[in-house]
């Protein structure tokens, strides 16, 4: 598997801006200890169009609890084995 991360992106440091000024909405962590960061290379399927269609998709995620984020710090994605009591509804709006 291959990473592509391009630390001059924009959206590269969005996410990096997010993990310096936030914490973890579900297990209140420092993202800035605790963070990780994902990118996903997204291709588009249209043989008929030659141009470059690829997208890097870049994520952001907790060590602690593995809850994902996205560029705009909505949650992707939560382990709920970590927290078996956990309800969402405890979640605070970011």
């Amino acid at each position: 598997m291959i990473n592509f991360i391009d630390p001059h992106s924009d959206e590269f440091k969005k996410i990096q801006s997010i993990s310096f000024k936030h914490s973890c909405l579900i297990c209140e962590q420092p993202l800035k200890d605790n963070g990780v960061y994902f990118s996903i290379l997204k291709q588009e399927e249209d043989p008929s169009d030659e141009s470059d269609n690829d997208m890097i998709l870049y994520r952001l995620g907790c060590k602690y609890c593995k809850t994902v984020y996205t560029v705009d710090f909505k949650i992707l994605s939560i382990d709920f084995e970590k927290f078996p009591n956990f309800v969402t509804r405890n979640i605070p709006h970011a």
